[in-house]
């Protein structure tokens, strides 16, 4: 047996067993090395049967004295009792559905039992513990037990006993650390690592072998940071002046005062794009915080030069909102051009000259007529090409991947040059993350909100108090103010089941419309926005709301993120148990953007301890970016940011908010 050896090849496994092995992706000794637990089971504590305490996991040794199987008239199962005795008293162990048990447990048999002890009617007692013959070295029981991913048809019994004979060819893995930076940071060798993760005698053992590979884990991410970074430096860029004198006189023309941190972000992104070495720069800024004011600034830097800039966006409605912003920030800019190229939509503007029709908008782009150039997906087509790109935005990074970032960027390629590079996210990225994941990108932040700005009131509210959350809203609206009630991606009456499981989101957000509509506010004029209707109906619900046709807005979390709507000043979200902390706070964000005072109001109807904790948390912080440290330290890196899009790698031992 060697580590290229197939699993097939094993005379324990057979055909229907290796099918199986190979849906956990495990085909050669290697994989079998190589795949870890994701768990352990504490048996390591070992008493007497006289020691057992009810709610306790533990270990106990002894002599079976009885096997008996009867069938359950309730279950319709086989129902095996075992009696176990030691020098100090006896145990009942029950076992359901296990009929094979009769056949390879006699009396006399001297076994392992592993699992929680429980109150029984005659005393202490244990229902389907592990039981392991005393046959030399245990696996199952008496230690740390691992627990590996799973499939049907593959017990952890197949797993671990295939393991621990795979593990006979551990030393011809190769160790392809470095020596001296292994030892420099104490770092165990992998062969050992590898036998202790798998079979740990103690935790302290345990530990080892998880340093060792959290180690590589996040030494492999600074490695390729270092090479993303070396290979920057050997790109060229165009060099952008920075047009003092047009920049200031923007400034002047806003209608609102710039803080100082997007006057900090804008002077570190001007004094980058004016060097040849291209512009690697993350703009990270919490909800409202005018990150768009500031892109807004380097494209004008840029279009001034002669150059173009693309604005790439997640969503139409985003890219949509995007472009009506530049619209109305470049109005008194003299031949300022700004297009939109989505699926759905073509424009393209300049002030005092007519619309263009809608073929004739790539045209504009390829001749370098299109200085700003905002768009979806949409700009990644070949169909598509720039004349002198020059600076690139990626807004909302993480929901892209990383080749269609990289199509983009070639199109500054056809002799050598690339264009600078700035992506912006309103998510924002604890430090610890941001380092490890983005250490070849320089930061910048934008923590304060425009002045004027009133703190957005945040509420749980319990079912009892929904009624009155209900009057509150009627008040509002009364008023003249209009409110959005974003629902859950669930389907009613799958509970937790999800899109994977049938999830229709259009049936979701209909009932709840439909109850809000005719039973709760039947004097108010309703919207619908969800992600099924088609882009000119996302597009006219919006462009509706936002004119204040309606007075509440129904939506699911399409409305995330690209909606500005200064009027809107209550949020209410529906089954806020379903939803992390990073992306409640982007739909707070939704509202609190002019001087109305704000409310956000979460309902959530039975939640759990843990639940209840984290919209607490929600509720008595304001600060994105503590929301986003805890939400990191919660759920991880894979679930707040999306690890198949973000480009952040998914650990199995390192943590991220591990600053160490």
């Amino acid at each position: 047996m060697h580590l290229d050896t197939r699993v097939q090849e094993l005379p324990t496994v057979k055909k229907i067993l290796n099918t199986h092995l190979k849906t956990l992706g495990i085909e050669t000794v290697k994989d079998l090395i190589f795949y870890f637990p994701f768990r352990y089971e504490d048996y390591s504590r070992v008493v007497s049967i006289k020691e057992l305490r009810v709610g306790e996991t533990v270990s106990v040794r002894g002599t079976i004295t009885l096997v008996a199987q009867r069938r359950s008239w309730k279950r319709r199962g086989m129902i095996t009792e075992i009696l176990l005795n030691d020098a100090t008293g006896r145990l009942k162990i029950t076992c359901f559905n296990q009929p094979y048990l009769s056949k390879i447990l006699t009396q006399g048999q001297e076994v392992m039992v592993a699992g929680i002890v429980r109150a029984g009617p005659l005393g202490v007692q244990m229902t389907n513990p592990t039981i392991e013959k005393i046959q030399g070295e245990l696996t199952h029981t008496a230690r740390l037990v691992p627990i590996y991913p799973t499939t049907a048809g593959i017990t952890q019994h197949n797993l671990r006993f295939l393991i621990k004979k795979a593990l006979a060819c551990v030393s011809e893995v190769r160790d392809w650390l470095p020596f001296d930076i292994a030892d420099a940071n104490k770092v165990p060798q992998l062969h050992a690592s590898l036998h202790a993760i798998h079979f740990p005698d103690t935790s302290a053992h345990f530990e080892l072998a998880r340093y060792r590979f959290a180690f590589e884990e996040l030494f492999l991410i600074q490695l390729r940071s270092g090479l993303r970074r070396r290979a920057a430096t050997e790109d060229r860029a165009h060099a952008i002046f920075f047009d003092q004198n047009t920049i200031k006189d923007f400034v002047a023309r806003l209608p609102f005062e710039l803080t100082k941190d997007q006057r900090v972000a804008a002077w570190d992104i001007v004094r980058d794009l004016a060097n040849a070495t291209p512009m690697n720069r993350l703009l990270q800024g919490d909800v409202g915080s005018g990150k768009t004011v500031v892109g807004a600034m380097a494209c004008l830097d840029a279009a001034v030069n002669g150059f173009q800039a693309a604005w790439l966006a997640p969503t139409e409605i985003l890219a949509r909102q995007h472009f009506q912003t530049l619209r109305e920030l470049y109005k008194v800019q003299h031949g300022m051009t700004v297009a939109l190229l989505t699926s759905a939509a073509q424009e393209y503007y300049q002030e005092g000259v007519r619309p263009v029709k809608k073929n004739e908008v790539c045209a504009l782009i390829e001749k370098g007529q299109a200085r700003v150039v905002v768009g979806t997906h949409a700009l990644l087509q070949k169909s598509v090409a720039f004349k002198n790109l020059a600076l690139l935005i990626v807004d909302e990074q993480h929901r892209f991947g990383v080749r269609q970032r990289h199509a983009l960027e070639k199109q500054g390629h056809p002799r050598g040059i690339v264009p600078h590079f700035l992506s912006m996210t309103a998510t924002p990225i604890p430090r610890s993350l941001a380092l490890t994941v983005y250490g070849d990108l320089a930061i910048s932040s934008i923590k304060t909100l425009p002045t004027g700005r009133k703190p957005i009131v945040s509420r749980l509210v319990p079912p009892g108090k929904r009624e009155a959350a209900y009057q509150f809203i009627k008040e509002h609206i009364r008023a003249g103010r209009q409110v959005y009630i974003v629902c859950p991606l669930i389907e009613p009456g799958l509970g937790e089941q999800t899109a994977a499981f049938g999830y229709n989101e259009r049936k979701a957000v209909m009932e709840e419309y439909k109850r809000l509509h005719d039973q709760v506010f039947p004097d108010a004029r309703v919207g619908l926005l969800h992600g099924k209707l088609k882009s000119i109906e996302k597009e006219r619900v919006r462009r509706e709301f936002t004119e204040g046709c309606y007075d509440i807005l129904v939506s699911t979390t399409v409305v995330e993120v690209g909606i500005d709507v200064p009027n809107a000043s209550i949020m209410v979200i529906e089954g806020a148990e379903h939803f992390g902390l990073a992306q409640l706070h982007q739909l707070r964000g939704r509202v609190g953007r002019s001087s109305h005072q704000s409310f956000c109001f979460l309902f959530a109807d039975e939640v759990s301890e843990k639940a209840r904790e984290r919209l607490e948390f929600f509720v008595r912080t304001v600060d994105g970016f503590k929301l986003a440290e805890q939400d990191l330290a919660w759920r991880g890196p894979g679930d707040v940011y999306g690890t198949m899009q973000s480009g952040f790698p998914e650990l199995k031992f390192a943590s991220f908010s591990d600053t160490q």
